[in-house]
C-alpha cells in the first residue's frame, strides 16, 4: 500500500526537540501555594529531581503575540522545584506556534509536520 504526500501530514503535538526556556520568560496558569509546597507530592517530586534529575520535561503553549512568551501547561511543581534549587531555566516541550487558519475563517490551526518515511 502507498500513501500520497497528503497522507504524510500529521499535526505536531510539540515543536521538534525541547527548547531551553528561561523561566522569567514562563507564565504559570496557576500559583503554586505553600500549603502544596507542603505536600508529600510536592515533596516526592522534589527528592525525584534531586537524586536522578527532570524526567518528565514541563509542557508550555508558545504566546502567539509574544513568541519569546510561554504559558505553562504541565508541570507547576516541577517548575517550583527547579526554582527552589536556584535554576533560571530548563528544557521545555513546547506545543506549536499557532496561527490562523486560511481557510477557515479564523479559526487557529497548528503547523503541521510533514512525515517523510
Amino acid at each position: 500500500m502507498t500513501t500520497t504526500d497528503e497522507e504524510k501530514i500529521v499535526a505536531a503535538a510539540f515543536e521538534q526537540g525541547l527548547l531551553t526556556v528561561p523561566f522569567d520568560q514562563i507564565a504559570p496558569l496557576y500559583v503554586v501555594t505553600p500549603q502544596k509546597k507542603a505536600s508529600i507530592k510536592f515533596k516526592q517530586i522534589a527528592a525525584s529531581i534531586h537524586d536522578i534529575g527532570l524526567v518528565e520535561p514541563m509542557v508550555v503553549a508558545r504566546d502567539p503575540n509574544s513568541p519569546d512568551q510561554f504559558t505553562l501547561l504541565d508541570g507547576h511543581l516541577r517548575l517550583e522545584v527547579l526554582k527552589d534549587e536556584g535554576r533560571t531555566e530548563h528544557g521545555v516541550w513546547s506545543q506549536p506556534t499557532m496561527r490562523p487558519s486560511p481557510t477557515t475563517s479564523g479559526s487557529i490551526v497548528s503547523q503541521p509536520f510533514r512525515n517523510t518515511r
